[in-house]
């Protein structure tokens, strides 16, 4: 075999498997940003999240006895949820079985948006929902946990701020079911916390308290001063 024969069949096989590693690569993206990602049989959009901003109550004043002052006070008693809508799209069914997803966890990195607001630590969560392929599936997720919610307001009354606002970005991770192949979808939302709305009395400055454990706070907050000892 002459050697233009060899350099011409090097060549083709050059060529060919340039093919195949950019078709897998279409298969097989990291993510093609904006809330979407390519999987082995599927593209998963994240097509909404809402509320885009929710107001968290992390308190309400009672008048017990109608004099207009407030007498005690009431905390939340739930999570704090968000939905998020899930698109999945076939990629190829003719050549590959499309897979749903399964969206098993999902990770919380708050950014603050003032100065007097507690820095929080990310939070990685558990969830369980099955994005269904070729339609929209709504996941609920928990945005703000109760405890999250009793640990800011404790950090409200030590450093005696008002409110505190963060931006949040929301990682979730998910799996082709049927292929085991990872799945990571990102999206935004915020968040405004602390006290809204007229309650009818007049405020004590010495009726808010808190009879958390200030330690049991600092797995969410970071701060060296409200976490001293701890």
């Amino acid at each position: 075999m002459s050697k233009e024969d060899l350099e011409d069949m090097g060549i083709k096989k050059t060529l060919k498997f340039l093919q195949v590693v950019i078709v897998a690569g279409i298969l097989y993206s990291c993510g093609t940003g904006g809330g979407a990602e390519n999987g082995a049989s599927v593209v998963v959009e994240l097509k909404s999240i809402s509320p885009t901003t929710a107001q968290i109550d992390l308190f309400d004043l009672v008048d017990s006895n109608g004099d207009g002052t407030c007498d005690y006070y009431l905390i939340p008693t739930q999570d704090t949820l968000i939905s998020a809508t899930f698109n999945v799209k076939s990629i190829n069914p003719e050549k590959i079985n499309p897979s749903d997803v399964n969206i098993y966890k999902y990770e919380l990195s708050f950014s603050k948006e003032d100065e007097v607001s507690p820095t929080l630590k990310p939070l990685t969560l558990n969830m369980s929902c099955t994005a269904v392929v070729d339609q929209d599936t709504t996941c609920q997720a928990t945005a703000v946990p109760l405890k999250l919610k009793k640990c800011i307001l404790d950090y409200m009354v030590f450093a005696n701020i008002a409110n505190a606002s963060y931006g949040v970005n929301i990682k979730f991770y998910g799996n082709e079911v049927l292929y085991d192949n990872n799945i990571n979808i990102s999206g935004y939302f915020r968040f405004d916390a602390g006290h809204f709305g007229d309650d009818g009395c007049t405020v004590d400055n010495n009726l808010l308290y808190s009879d958390i454990n200030n330690c049991e706070c600092c797995q969410y907050i970071d701060d060296p001063n409200y976490c001293a000892g701890c």
